[in-house]
């Protein structure tokens, strides 16, 4: 969590205190790495921060690797080297919520793996079947047989681990997987895809991701 917050912090300068409107000024704010004395500032950055979690990636995405390039033309590179990391993490984890939340907002989806049925309810697996015979008449004996938790806004821990099962499951599975009921649709956000900006590089290629080039 702490190398999230870093790497929120190497996109925004969001406040590092526990009370910023009570700020009179401190070290963060005199080197412009707070911006608690702007509150419009401030909340535009919260604003852009929550959008990225809901699947508007592109703005910290786009920070981080500003700032990355800034300090390796500064000659900076092992700090550029440690906000490539902070970036690759946060941008996994922008994705994995993403991915969680559209699961979740598809609401009943029932898929057909091989000779199974699954029903995936909230980003949960409710309910599991034979899927031989008619395609309606499995969907419904799913739906009747569904047991998950109710979920809100904001997923519970417990829901969000196992959301990220059924993803890491369905896409070993990709190409054995068919839809059969989807109650409000199933899309993910376009910002969703892997950048590849935080992705080390070789020597050759980048002085980010290692020491300087060898010379002639």
């Amino acid at each position: 969590m702490a190398e999230l917050i870093d790497a929120l912090r190497d996109a925004f300068a969001i406040h590092r205190c526990g009370r910023p409107e009570r700020c009179g000024g401190c070290a963060f704010a005199d080197l412009g790495t707070c911006r608690a004395r702007d509150p419009e500032l401030a909340r535009r950055d919260l604003h852009a921060i929550a959008g990225a979690f809901a699947g508007e990636a592109r703005v910290v995405v786009e920070g981080m690797a500003a700032r990355m390039s800034a300090l390796a033309a500064q000659d900076r590179f092992e700090e550029a080297a440690a906000v490539r990391d902070r970036g690759a993490l946060l941008e996994r984890a922008l994705i994995a919520t993403t991915t969680a939340r559209s699961l979740v907002d598809a609401g009943d989806v029932v898929l057909r793996v091989d000779d199974r049925a699954v029903l995936i309810r909230d980003g949960q697996l409710a309910a599991a079947t034979d899927a031989s015979g008619d395609s309606a008449a499995t969907v419904r004996r799913l739906l009747d047989a569904a047991r998950s938790a109710r979920v809100g806004r904001w997923l519970e821990s417990s829901v969000a681990r196992e959301t990220r099962v059924i993803d890491a499951w369905l896409r070993r599975a990709n190409g054995d997987v068919r839809i059969l009921y989807a109650s409000r649709g199933w899309a993910i956000h376009v910002g969703s895809a892997p950048s590849n900006r935080f992705k080390a590089r070789t020597p050759s290629s980048s002085n980010v991701a290692g020491p300087d080039k060898q010379r002639d």
